[in-house]
């Protein structure tokens, strides 16, 4: 979990819960995964939409969304970032991705973690 660009806590514990809320801190925080791929041989274009197609419908199983791909074809590496469509993406939820993406034949290694989708990523 990324917190070097999260608010400070001082100013957080400052604010009411109306605030909290509207800014997304402390108990109405929101995570995201953001999960990077490392494919065993580099994959041809039409080869990496048919993977990211058979992702998303597996992550749409599970009221998940994702957005993000790859620079260049051949696709040796992809990053993407995983959104629950009603909640947090939880540690177990994490984890469950991790390992449906590691047993994928095309799949080399895969890093994921959270992070905080209104102030972590970018």
């Amino acid at each position: 979990m990324r917190l070097d660009k999260q608010p400070s806590n001082r100013w957080v514990q400052s604010l009411n819960r109306r605030q909290r809320k509207k800014l997304y801190l402390a108990e109405f925080q929101e995570w995201l995964a953001v999960v990077k791929v490392g494919f065993a041989s580099p994959l041809s274009e039409a080869d990496f939409a048919l993977w990211a197609d058979d992702l998303h419908q597996w992550l749409a199983e599970r009221e998940l969304s994702m957005t993000g791909g790859a620079d260049a074809s051949p696709v040796s590496e992809a990053e993407l970032m995983i959104v629950s469509d009603f909640d947090s993406v939880t540690p177990e939820l994490l984890a469950e991705i991790r390992a449906a993406l590691v047993a994928q034949p095309q799949v080399a290694k895969c890093d994921a973690e959270l992070d905080d989708a209104w102030y972590g990523w970018g």
